[in-house]
């Protein structure tokens, strides 16, 4: 990159792929492609990149989106400004005696799109129960509230308590024990860091959300006042086009297309499936929702796959295409969903009805938060049918129960969380699921996940000596991103090698830790206030410490391998040497006897469990010393998983040259255990 030409680069690279031995490599028509040089001139600008390019007797054109994931960089131009109408404020009697006033308040927040509003106002205390459904932080939403709240309240006034709800279920409790400063901090008098003694935020007890509704007076005339404006022909949740309506409840109703993309499959790597989707989403009663969705192909070619499902296990989702070749409308979800808070930080939901296109069924789930750290946990149990390949109420014969056990874990810094799911999977597999993702300033979250079951899938693209395990990238896209508006609408896309039936999940009818991470998030972040006043108005932190770079300590490293090297010569080392020969001298003499013995039992349970579990020791100890290097507040911890890191890379290093060196022949081979051939591929050589 010259520096009379910043945004020019001339690039190049030598490209050692094997393509003659890649997958599908004929197919593609690149199994005649050789190693070589490729080179290409590169022009970037902000966000956008050019690049042409020359190799393997071909000329590229690449053009791409480099997107800054830890940038806000849409202007929130569109969003509504917060309350700030003066009106004279009433005296307590005044309160309590006309209607009007809590009906002025009630009217203030459903126009700021605060739902299931309740309010109740004791002595000199004024407490609200209320929930949003646009405002994505939920500390911003509780400041657009208390300044509603502090602008119409009565004058005698000493206190805001408003009590934040998830799916009906009170989360968090934000009490502004004086008013006073909260006044003077909306009014930039003050600021955070004063208001922030006098702010107690705590998770909710479950009977902070005991305050009667409004009466039924007050709610028709608010309900009346609201129809004209909840009907929407917009785009302010990412569509490109839809019809939504919602009450002053939780009610709602939406129409919009849909746009799925099916790649990596073996009759086409593109199918996609556009369809127009309604839902209809109902209260029916206190933590009780009811949920109904439809959907009716426009466009799709999902349909055109011929290939059958070549899976030995039940086929719980290798025939997904099944599903599209039955035209028509589809019933998508058909649910019962009653959620249940019975104790502080204990959540727990039953369902009932039709969970997704593939499976319906009854289960329910609970999640526990402990009082302060970063790790939560919950279990889900669900009896699921496969259901019919037209839509409707039928069921084909296949039923079972899955029961998967969770722990979340949120890193301090990297925006990490990892988790690990165990337990029963939809194949009637048993295994584990490990998830990793990260979470950028713009909201943003990639991930990666990984599945270990004794599923045993050996049909192609798995093999009977390496059986197919579910992996998969994934990413959750807020638009709120890419609006001009504050939004909680968001995208989520997964991309996984192959469809297979190993390691599947249900789609959950309400996943209680998905549906409280945002507030989670956000209650556990800084003073719980980020935005309060609609104000980026973070008190300053230093970085944090690299906790990597000042782990990784090549002094000491060097210092243990050259004492290594010294300790080869010493008395000691030559006996652990001498005793070492001899257990390989015995281990070489009985090789064939092993052999066989292994070679006779190799489909045993039991030996093919321990080669299971040597596979999750191996990876799970390298990932668990990766999260602790990562560790900023432990300095100890994350020393110690550099220092494994270093262990795990010497030793890999040590094997392979060792490898190399011995070039000892697989037993698969045939060869018999004297077959030595120094530079032999790593692939076929065992040591």
């Amino acid at each position: 990159s010259p520096r009379w030409l910043p945004n020019w680069s001339l690039v190049a690279e030598y490209d050692a792929n094997d393509y003659p031995n890649d997958p599908f490599a004929t197919l593609t028509g690149v199994n005649k492609r050789d190693k070589d040089v490729v080179a290409g001139i590169e022009y970037r600008y902000s966000w956008v990149g050019l690049q042409a390019s020359y190799g393997h007797d071909e000329v590229g054109v690449n053009a791409y989106l480099a997107i800054p994931l830890q940038e806000q960089w849409i202007p929130k131009i569109n969003e509504p400004p917060p309350y700030v109408e003066v009106t004279p404020r009433p005296s307590l009697a005044q309160w309590q005696s006309d209607g009007t006033h809590e009906a002025r308040m009630l009217s203030a927040l459903l126009r700021q799109d605060f739902k299931d509003v309740r309010i109740s106002v004791e002595h000199y205390r004024v407490t609200v129960v209320l929930t949003n459904t646009r405002i994505s932080q939920m500390s911003r939403a509780v400041g657009r509230a208390a300044r509603t709240v502090l602008n119409l309240s009565p004058v005698e006034t000493r206190e805001i308590r408003i009590v934040y709800t998830v799916a009906d279920m009170p989360f968090a409790t934000y009490t502004f024990i004086d008013v006073r400063k909260l006044e003077r901090y909306f009014n930039g008098m003050i600021g955070r860091p004063e208001l922030s003694d006098y702010v107690i935020v705590e998770y909710s007890d479950p009977a902070d959300d005991d305050v009667a509704a409004a009466t039924e007076d007050v709610l028709a005339a608010i309900e009346e006042e609201q129809k004209g404006a909840t009907k929407f022909f917009d785009r302010t949740e990412g569509d490109l086009l839809s019809i939504r309506t919602e009450s002053t409840t939780l009610d709602r109703f939406k129409i919009s297309p849909q746009f799925s993309l099916y790649l990596n499959d073996p009759s086409g790597a593109y199918k996609y499936d556009l369809y127009l989707r309604a839902q209809y989403d109902r209260k029916l009663a206190r933590k009780t929702f009811f949920t109904g969705a439809v959907r009716g192909t426009l466009v799709e070619n999902v349909s055109d796959v011929t290939q059958p499902s070549n899976s030995l296990l039940p086929n719980v989702r290798t025939d997904i295409a099944n599903y599209f070749q039955e035209r028509g409308v589809k019933l998508e979800r058909l649910l019962l969903n009653r959620f249940f808070n019975p104790r502080e930080r204990v959540y727990a939901r039953a369902s009932a009805g039709v969970y997704e296109l593939m499976f319906s069924g009854v289960g329910g789930q609970v999640l526990y938060l402990p009082p302060r750290a970063r790790w939560a946990t919950d279990l889900s149990v669900d009896w699921v049918r496969k259901r019919d390949y037209d839509g409707g109420f039928g069921h084909l014969d296949y039923d079972t129960v899955t029961a998967l056990g969770a722990v979340h874990y949120r890193m301090p810094y990297y925006g990490l969380t990892a988790t690990v799911r165990a337990g029963r999977f939809l194949a009637k597999d048993v295994g584990a699921r490990f998830e990793i993702k990260r979470r950028f300033r713009s909201g943003f979250e990639m991930g990666a996940w990984y599945t270990i079951t004794d599923g045993d899938d050996i049909t192609s693209p798995g093999s009977p000596g390496n059986p197919y395990y579910d992996k998969g990238i994934f990413a959750v896209i807020p638009f709120n991103a890419l609006l001009t508006r504050d939004t909680q609408a968001k995208a989520r896309a997964s991309l996984a090698p192959w469809t297979r039936d190993v390691g599947q999940m249900v789609k959950s009818p309400a996943d209680l830790y998905e549906i409280l991470e945002d507030e989670l998030r956000n209650k556990n972040s800084q003073d719980s206030l980020v935005r309060l006043g609609d104000l980026v108005d973070d008190p300053f932190m230093p970085p944090p410490p690299n906790a990597v770079r000042e782990s990784v300590n090549w002094d000491a490293f060097g210092y243990y391998i050259g004492e290594g090297t010294n300790s080869i010569f010493s008395s000691r080392t030559f006996w652990w040497g001498l005793g070492s020969l001899a257990v390989i001298g015995a281990s070489y003499a009985l090789d064939d006897e092993v052999d066989d013995q292994v070679r006779d039992n190799k489909n045993d349970t039991v030996n093919q469990n321990f080669g299971d579990l040597g596979k999750v020791v191996a990876f799970g100890s390298v990932g668990l010393s990766g999260l602790a290097a990562l560790d900023r507040d432990d300095t100890r911890l994350s020393r110690t998983g550099v220092t494994a890191l270093q262990s795990a890379l010497l030793g890999l290093g040590t094997s392979a040259v060792l490898n190399y060196a011995v070039g000892r022949a697989k037993p698969d081979l045939g060869l018999g255990k004297d077959d030595f051939d120094s530079g032999r591929d790593r692939d076929l050589t065992s040591f």
